[in-house]
């Protein structure tokens, strides 16, 4: 598998808060790779600093073999990236269309895929001329996903999908996950559901204070009696 994404000994600070000291993780391509992780571990910084909305004081980030430096994040989606930001980042005033149409909005072709869409999230088909703000939580999720796919990314980074969702919306959000990996889009995934992550995940990262405390294959996570302790209950 060839590489997608390297991370190398990224540091992010906010004024004297260090969030991030020294992380450094790869995704390649074809996977689903999971970054776990309690609130505050720096989870959501990583992603930022990937999409280079924040800036780092060292480190470096790679993307399709190119050093990302002083490349706009809206550059970053037209080579291939694309972020499902936690809390969704839906424009509730505009239609479900509107908000998919942002998600394509260096593209010229992307109506053709709009099935593909509907095929994926057969719900907000339904939904197109309803203001995305009088959509459920679930729905906004599938909203925010649809609307990164019409980017056409190669790698897709979700932070925190399941968050504030019920457990039946959780499942079928997973299951679209591996649909997702299967139509060719690798994926870095943020989840506080540890047990859920890891079952559609290949390898994964267990970020702790802004350090990678453990790394390695779902098998070798599974196995380890601190990750099962302190994130899933064993």
């Amino acid at each position: 598998m060839s590489e997608l994404l390297r991370v190398e000994n990224l540091e992010v600070s906010y004024g004297a808060v260090q969030a991030l000291k020294g992380v450094s993780l790869e995704v390649k391509s074809g996977e689903i790779v999971s970054l776990l992780g309690a609130n505050g571990a720096g989870k959501s910084s990583l992603l930022r600093a990937i999409m280079q909305s924040v800036s780092y004081s060292k480190g470096s980030v790679y993307f399709l073999g190119e050093k990302l430096q002083k490349i706009r994040t809206d550059q970053l989606v037209e080579r291939g990236l694309a972020l499902v930001p936690e809390g969704r980042g839906i424009l509730a005033t505009l239609t479900v269309l509107e908000n998919l149409e942002l998600g394509a909005y260096h593209r010229t072709d992307w109506q053709n895929e709009l099935q593909g869409i509907y095929a994926l999230f057969p719900i907000l088909k339904e939904r197109l001329n309803q203001n995305a703000g009088t959509l459920s939580g679930g729905e906004q999720q599938m909203l925010a996903i649809g609307r990164a796919l019409l980017s056409k990314p190669k790698l897709l980074l979700l932070d925190e999908p399941s968050l504030g969702l019920a457990p039946k919306i959780i499942q079928n959000i997973f299951r679209l996950i591996k649909e997702i990996r299967s139509r060719g889009i690798s994926i870095l995934l943020i989840e506080q559901n540890a047990h859920m992550a890891l079952r559609v995940s290949d390898r994964a990262y267990l970020l702790e204070t802004g350090k990678i405390k453990l790394s390695g294959s779902v098998q070798d996570l599974l196995s380890n009696d601190e990750l099962k302790r302190a994130y899933l209950g064993g």
